[in-house]
């Protein structure tokens, strides 16, 4: 009787055990809430979308203040800067974002379009020289910055005409 009993509660100690390690096993579900961080981003576009630049920075800045090595996030910052008509606010926020990845194609792209509109094409055309590397065989932020120097009256160095005429598909 005593050994049955024995048995009994090293049996029922043993269930529990196994009961309170259930959620331990179950701790490998993935989380299926964004963390906070992809929610601004996602907010800041969304506003971007909607042409509120002034608020889209505040999200954008604050994020960037808790996530500095995202490049996204410094090229969207300077993309709203640039569209309040910041200029110089936007460069610090493209050249970041461009410290962070070189390759940034959003960054060379919109760094260029702020020279652009600075009037510094020679800056411009260093970015779009950027792009063709980036882009052998194009790409829409080759073409939009393209498009900008052009309505600029700039004429693309001829390096980045043959390169471009190259990529384009025959």
């Amino acid at each position: 009787m005593a050994i049955r009993l024995r048995l009994r509660q090293a049996l029922l100690a043993l269930m529990g055990a196994m009961l309170l390690a259930l959620p331990v096993w179950a701790v490998d579900v993935p989380n299926r809430n964004a963390p906070p961080e992809h929610r601004s981003m996602r907010e800041a576009r969304a506003l971007i979308a909607e042409k509120r630049w002034a608020h889209a920075e505040r999200v954008l800045a604050a994020h960037v203040v808790a996530e500095p090595q995202d490049a996204d996030a410094h090229n969207l910052l300077g993309f709203s800067l640039r569209n309040l008509g910041r200029l110089e606010e936007s460069l610090v926020a493209y050249r970041r974002a461009l410290e962070l990845d070189p390759g940034h194609l959003g960054a060379h792209e919109y760094i260029g379009e702020a020279y652009v509109q600075l009037r510094d094409l020679a800056r411009a055309r260093v970015h779009l020289e950027a792009l063709v590397r980036l882009c052998p065989s194009g790409c829409s932020e080759l073409d939009d910055l393209l498009a900008s120097l052009a309505a600029a009256g700039a004429r693309p160095a001829a390096a980045t005409s043959a390169a471009r005429a190259a990529s384009r598909p025959r």
